[in-house]
């Protein structure tokens, strides 16, 4: 298939720049050839990479009002009718990718493995997952983790791999995990090929993930100057998840079942939002390398969030070109896939979204798109199709 495009440019999600072209050649869901253009006049249509939320938990309930009928212990065909409406939602956007940081212990690689069935006949996006959460029983969310010590780590880990998670992602604020667990962590997760998130928002949990050569970190609180600066110089990812605290926030009568997350409160929630606010635009000004996500579908935040939190960091001055790159080369980069999505590249898939305005001058158009391409097949149109 080729499309023939006329004064249109593409955003080059790794170089931050925009480049004219004439035409695109999809075979076999993937870009098989992209032809330049030279006329380098102004560009009237432009298409950018499908976006691709780096946090996200699609099997969640985000809504408030159906949380009282929320369990995690609920049938399977329950869970998969949910993840069905929420993927759904989020592709309406222009997700076309997302990375998946768990539901209830191993249940989102039973997740991935229907996505993965049904991918075709569906138009699912791109679905990459962690599995399980590693936590302890005194540590964040131990009701949903997957619960390890001392002596079940290292084979834990080797059975999570094996079961064929994209990233590993490791719950450590309240610390619960010593240094030497998160080395053996990050080890056996390096020569797998696999990068290793770990959740926290305190400065301690930052230094310790930094000492011990973690690849990603979801979320951010308060941290100062010389962490900053170290986490430009290691190169370590940041996902903010900023939507998320502020929509829990503006929720004030914030109650959660008592199997959801034990250990978050409404105060938490207030401090963790303030926190983000005054984190995000130092992360960007000391050059930390950002990736955007949501946290959806925690509760209050829709599984189509993301837009919503690029459009956030544009009120921190963050400059569009950088959130692009955040929404996509990034976001891939947090999971070792930027060889796959996240670009629109020769070999790579073929998953795009073009607007009839640049999003560099308004960033708002990114809610309007004009179509939207995943996997080589055109999945929305304005026109109705």
């Amino acid at each position: 298939m080729k499309l023939e495009f006329t004064n249109t440019c593409i955003f080059d999600s790794k170089k931050k720049e925009w480049k004219p072209i004439d035409s695109i050649v999809i075979k076999d869901s993937l870009i098989k050839q992209i032809k330049f253009s030279s006329n380098i006049g102004a560009c009237s249509t432009f298409i950018i990479p499908g976006l691709i939320d780096s946090h996200i938990h699609i099997a969640e309930e985000s809504d408030f009002n159906k949380l009282e009928s929320f369990s995690l212990s609920e049938d399977l065909n329950c869970t998969i009718n949910r993840v069905n409406k929420n993927l759904k939602i989020a592709l309406s956007k222009g997700i076309t990718g997302m990375i998946d940081f768990g539901f209830y212990r191993n249940s989102s690689l039973l997740i991935k493995e229907y996505i993965k069935t049904n991918a075709n006949r569906l138009n699912y996006p791109h679905f990459f997952t962690s599995g399980g959460m590693l936590t302890k029983k005194n540590g964040h969310a131990p009701e949903r983790g997957i619960i390890v010590n001392k002596d079940t780590l290292e084979s834990t880990v080797n059975t999570i791999i094996e079961e064929k998670a994209d990233v590993i992602k490791i719950l450590n604020d309240p610390i619960v995990f010593a240094k030497e667990e998160v080395r053996l962590i990050t080890s056996i997760a390096h020569k797998n090929n696999l990068k290793v998130s770990m959740h926290l928002y305190t400065e301690d949990a930052a230094i310790l993930a930094l000492d011990c050569n973690i690849d990603c970190i979801q979320h951010a609180g308060y941290f100062t100057d010389s962490t900053l600066e170290r986490m430009a110089k290691t190169g370590v990812i940041v996902v903010p998840t900023f939507i998320a605290a502020l929509d829990t926030i503006i929720n004030p009568t914030l109650t959660l079942p008592k199997d959801h997350f034990s250990d978050i409160t409404l105060d938490i929630c207030k401090k963790w939002f303030q926190e983000e606010c005054n984190i995000i635009g130092k992360l960007h000004s000391f050059g930390v390398n950002l990736a955007c996500g949501t946290d959806a579908c925690f509760p209050g935040t829709p599984p189509d969030s993301l837009i919503r939190e690029m459009i956030a960091w544009d009120y921190f001055d963050i400059p569009i070109p950088d959130i692009l790159q955040s929404a996509t080369y990034n976001a891939a980069m947090s999971v070792n896939k930027e060889h796959f999505i996240g670009q629109i590249k020769e070999g790579l898939s073929a998953d795009f979204i073009i607007y009839k305005s640049n999003p560099e001058h308004n960033i708002n158009i990114l809610k309007s798109p004009q179509e939207i391409w995943l996997k080589g097949t055109q999945i929305f149109a304005s026109n109705g199709n």
